[in-house]
């Protein structure tokens, strides 16, 4: 469970994802983006106890392999390699855009 109010990428729920650890965390920075309510984990609202309790009760004595198996496949994508390749990417989109115009301080 991470209940965070802040949470810039959340590397430990793709480690908890690797190890087949459920994940329920708040909605919260880039969290949304690794955990896809009812695919890859659960999520509520940052600092709304009643909306946790609320997927705690969801979730637990419930089986949920489906999700700890998507979960499992998304984190083992999820390697620093293909993290830095996706920047790389990006980088290059970038730089492409804006070759040779002046880069303006806001």
């Amino acid at each position: 469970m991470l209940p965070s109010r802040h949470e810039p990428q959340g590397i430990v729920i793709l480690e908890a994802m690797a190890v087949g650890t459920l994940v329920i965390a708040a909605s919260v920075g880039g969290v949304p983006e690794t955990v896809v309510p009812d695919r890859t984990g659960f999520l509520f609202p940052p600092e709304s106890p009643g909306e946790l309790a609320r997927v705690l009760d969801e979730v637990v004595g419930r089986p949920h392999e489906a999700v700890l198996e998507t979960a499992k496949a998304l984190a083992r994508k999820q390697t620093w390699s293909t993290v830095a390749a996706e920047y790389q990417q990006l980088y290059r989109q970038a730089h492409a855009s804006h070759a040779g115009k002046p880069i303006q301080a806001r």
